[in-house]
């Protein structure tokens, strides 16, 4: 485990899972600063959240993990809509059919399913859904492409020229 970015993606992840733990969340394991220096933070696994907590509503960027169960559809949907975030989601499960009803439904730039999000692959695109706070557009692939280039098209013959090159100093 690395350390993080600067000491105020540190504090934000003491003041998220602060948040959390006033509302009535527990931490399985972590949940604070090591004793040596640097901007370290050990790994979290937080459970029992309340939908309004930052650690759902926020992007904390740091080893929290906020882990829910749901005994309805309803109410993780509940937990979803309480958050306008959507870069990336993970969907864990058996059943195919499942896994596409979810994907389809997510307002995300990338649903992965049965496996963690750290699924970035450069030919793909990457990005957050409009009208959340992830981001706008798309950064990979073709869609990169596209924004970043200018269409021209150079030919070359690689055989012996048909006519003979005319020297126009432009060296």
């Amino acid at each position: 485990m690395g350390s993080q970015n600067n000491m105020r993606v540190v504090e934000k992840m003491t003041a998220h899972l602060d948040n959390a733990k006033s509302k009535g969340a527990k931490v399985v394991v972590g949940g604070k600063r090591p004793d040596h220096p640097g901007f370290f933070y050990e790994p979290t696994i937080l459970v029992d959240f309340h939908k309004d907590s930052l650690v759902n509503t926020e992007e904390t960027f740091g080893p929290i993990a906020p882990v829910a169960g749901f005994s309805s559809e309803a109410q993780a949907w509940d937990y979803i809509n309480a958050c306008d975030l959507g870069l990336v989601s993970s969907i864990f499960t058996k059943d195919i059919d499942r896994a596409w009803h979810w994907a389809e439904r997510l307002n995300t730039g990338i649903t992965v399913v049965n496996d963690w999000t750290h699924f970035w692959e450069h030919h793909l695109p990457f990005g957050g859904m409009a009208s959340n706070r992830s981001g706008l557009g798309r950064i990979g692939g073709r869609h990169t492409l596209e924004f970043m280039s200018d269409l021209k098209t150079i030919a070359f013959n690689l055989g012996k020229p048909t006519v003979e090159p005319l020297d126009v100093g432009l060296g």
